[in-house]
C-alpha cells in the first residue's frame, strides 16, 4: 500500500500539472443503501466532478459528496464522500485508493481530518469522509486528491462555502494555550419545537505532524462526553425535558450523538461542555433563532 510520504510527494507536483474537472452534476439517491453507514439525516449523493489522472489519463474517477436535502454546495464541516475509479473502461477495485484533501493557502498548504476508504464496497465505490475546517478563499483553493496506489493521483478542485450558521470552529484551545487545538462542528439537522437529534464531530491538531498530513488531525478520542443544555436567553429558561448528553458513537471516532429539546420558537443557545472523564476541557455556545 502506498505510504503517505509518497502521496504527499505527489501532492507537491500539483502546482506544475493541470487539473481536469467537469461541472457538478446532481444525482438523487437514497443514502441508506450505501455501505459503511449513513448520515444522521436523509441526504443525496451529488456528483462534484469527473477527472483524469495527471500522469496517466487512462485513469479517471467520479467524485460524489453526500449533501443534505435542500443543500447543493459544500460548506465548512463534515461530509461523506464516495469515488469510483476506472482505468479505461475497467473498474479499479484494489484496496490502495486514498483520499487527500488539501487547502493551498498562501501561507502554506494544510490537510484536514479524513476518514480513509477501506477498499471498494460491493457497489464499486470507495467511501470515506473529510472535515473542512475553513472555506475556500480567493486564490486559496481546496483540492481533493485521490491517490491510486503507486500508479497515479486524480485531482478535483472543490468550492467550500462558509457554514451558513457559523457552527464550525477551528483552533479552539478553550482559553489555555497549553491545551490541544480543537476543531469541531455541531450538526442540528432539524431545528423545530420538540426533542431533536444533534451530533458533534470533534478533532484535534497533533503538532508533532506536518499540517499536510491528514494524520495531524486525529479524532478527539480523549473527550468522553459533551454535556448539553438548551437555553432561551430572552425568556431566561431552558428547553424543557428530553436532553441526552452527546456520547461517542461506536465505530465512528470523533462523532458524538445526543438530543436537545426546544419547547417554543424564539432565540436559543445550545451550550456544549466538553469533558474528559470528569474534567471539563471547555465550553462553547451555538446561538440561533427559529
Amino acid at each position: 500500500m502506498r505510504s503517505w510520504k509518497a502521496i504527499l510527494g505527489l501532492a507537491a507536483l500539483i502546482g506544475a500539472l493541470g487539473l481536469s474537472a467537469c461541472k457538478k452534476k446532481e444525482k438523487d439517491e437514497d443514502h441508506h443503501h450505501s455501505p459503511q453507514g449513513g448520515s444522521q439525516t436523509q441526504g443525496r449523493w451529488v456528483q462534484l466532478g469527473h477527472a483524469r489522472g495527471r500522469l496517466d489519463t487512462t485513469y479517471h474517477a467520479d467524485l460524489f459528496a453526500e449533501l443534505p436535502i435542500g443543500q447543493d454546495t459544500l460548506t465548512e464541516g463534515y461530509y461523506r464522500f464516495r469515488v469510483t475509479v476506472r482505468k479505461g473502461t475497467t473498474p479499479y477495485l484494489r484496496s490502495d485508493v486514498k483520499f487527500l484533501p488539501m487547502m493551498y493557502m498562501t501561507s502554506g498548504p494544510h490537510s484536514c481530518p479524513v476518514e480513509q476508504p477501506e477498499g471498494p464496497a460491493q457497489d464499486g465505490f470507495y467511501y470515506g469522509a473529510a472535515f473542512f475546517m475553513m472555506p475556500t478563499m480567493p486564490n486559496q483553493p481546496w483540492k481533493f486528491h485521490v491517490a491510486i496506489g503507486t500508479a497515479d493521483t486524480i485531482d478535483f478542485t472543490l468550492q467550500v462555502n462558509p457554514h451558513p450558521k457559523g457552527w464550525v470552529r477551528r483552533g479552539r484551545q478553550f482559553g489555555n494555550p497549553n491545551n490541544p487545538r480543537y476543531l469541531y462542528e455541531m450538526k442540528l439537522p432539524r431545528i423545530a419545537v420538540g426533542v431533536q437529534e444533534v451530533s458533534f464531530y470533534v478533532y484535534r491538531r497533533d503538532m508533532s505532524r506536518p499540517a499536510t498530513d491528514p494524520a495531524a488531525f486525529p479524532a478527539a478520542t480523549n473527550i468522553t462526553q459533551i454535556e448539553l443544555l438548551t437555553w432561551m436567553p430572552s425568556m431566561d429558561h431552558d428547553g424543557g425535558p428530553g436532553t441526552q448528553h452527546a456520547t461517542p458513537v461506536q465505530g465512528k471516532p470523533g462523532r458524538f450523538d445526543g438530543q436537545v429539546p426546544f419547547n417554543m420558537t424564539g432565540d436559543w443557545w445550545v451550550i456544549a461542555t466538553f469533558k474528559e472523564n470528569q474534567t471539563v476541557i471547555g465550553r462553547d455556545t451555538f446561538a440561533f433563532e427559529f
